[in-house]
């Protein structure tokens, strides 16, 4: 294939977080939250396409990139594949960040997709 690959256009954004970030914030909401709070994580997001040309950097394919067609996608993966490849999901971690005191600590994802795969 010699590309990173999206669905779509690749214009669909996803916040992300490092496991590692997401286990810190764990242990803060057990130890210092209220109880039934609810808190999001991230570190910042980033679209399908973007991923797909770090990816591709990363695999030496030159940032090359090519489009998965949704209908495509759903039929080789199955209808989930419409909630998690070719949806929007965003969210803020500003009351982890406000009322936990949390920060992530781990790089952003294109950063460690560029650092970690090969």
């Amino acid at each position: 294939m010699g590309a990173g690959v999206h669905v779509g256009k690749g214009v669909n954004r996803w916040s992300n977080v490092h496991i590692k970030d997401l286990a810190q914030l764990y242990l803060l909401a057990l130890t210092k939250a209220p109880s039934a709070s609810y808190f999001f994580a991230e570190n910042g997001e980033e679209s399908y396409g973007d991923i797909a040309i770090s990816v591709s950097k990363a695999l030496g394919f030159g940032g090359k990139t090519m489009s998965w067609l949704a209908e495509v996608a759903m039929a080789e993966l199955g209808d989930w594949a419409r909630f998690a490849i070719a949806s929007n999901s965003r969210v803020r971690a500003v009351h982890a960040r406000t009322l936990l005191g949390w920060e992530p600590a781990e790089e952003p994802l294109l950063d460690w997709i560029h650092d970690h795969v090969k």
